[in-house]
């Protein structure tokens, strides 16, 4: 019973002589274990961890410091309709992404992707509450001149979609050789096709262009986008596009 008592007291001596040891020859573990911080080279240096609620880290070898915050209501109405827009913005992208992004955004992205550009452009421009895709929103933005008094009209029975411009080649920028793309979109967000003017073998001068969607739906459900494209590779541009309800 005695040697017993002896060798807890005896192990009990060891482990508060380590504990000091530790404590005087690694203040950083000690630190840690003690304030779950550690402030590194010195009081100047960055601070790792967090203390309160200020977090430290290191943002491409900056060192830097923030405030932790925990939303207290991560779901209010503001959130909501924000998580709202960008969801719709990305399902659209997703469907446009070999069409339009990847050949008329990607070349024109800067630090960032086509992608991300394109949602970055349309979330803004969705219809507030319902998320629709509306006749402001932009398939294309550049500098070439862009679309002159665009029409588009749907017809129920035959899925046809027409669209018809001035030819305002010499305006501007304009050649009459410019390409084009058409794009019909569904309010909901639905693609329902897009053509390139080498299809039908036209241009800008041309004036008119059509494709055959899905029947059944009505003119106030789709929408006609429009832009004109010239050059590719390093000498592409592109207009910003122009859109009209169905009719």
């Amino acid at each position: 019973m005695k040697k017993s008592k002896k060798l807890k007291l005896l192990f009990g001596i060891l482990l508060g002589g380590l504990a000091v040891a530790v404590f005087f020859t690694s203040p950083l573990i000690s630190a840690t274990l003690l304030l779950g911080a550690v402030i590194e080279q010195g009081i100047l240096g960055g601070l790792r961890g967090k203390i309160g609620s200020v977090v430290g880290f290191n943002w491409k070898g900056i060192n830097a410091l923030r405030i932790k915050v925990t939303p207290a209501n991560p779901k209010s109405a503001g959130q909501v309709e924000q998580r709202g827009q960008m969801s719709q913005a990305i399902a659209v992208g997703k469907q446009i992404l070999s069409t339009v992004i990847q050949p008329y955004w990607n070349p024109y992205a800067v630090k960032k992707s086509g992608f991300n550009a394109f949602v970055g452009s349309i979330v803004k421009l969705l219809t507030a509450s319902t998320h629709a895709v509306n006749t402001a929103c932009k398939m294309a933005i550049g500098s070439l001149e862009g679309v002159s008094t665009l029409s588009f009209t749907y017809t129920t029975g035959t899925g046809a979609a027409d669209f018809t411009w001035a030819d305002n080649s010499g305006v501007g920028n304009a050649l009459a050789t410019d390409g084009f793309l058409l794009v019909v979109m569904g309010i909901d967000g639905t693609l329902y096709g897009t053509q390139e003017s080498t299809v039908n073998v036209l241009d800008r001068s041309d004036g008119a262009d059509s494709l055959t969607i899905a029947t059944g739906l009505t003119a106030a459900e789709v929408i006609g986008f429009m832009f004109f494209h010239r050059g590719t590779g390093s000498s592409l541009i592109v207009s910003n596009s122009d859109a009209d309800l169905g009719s």
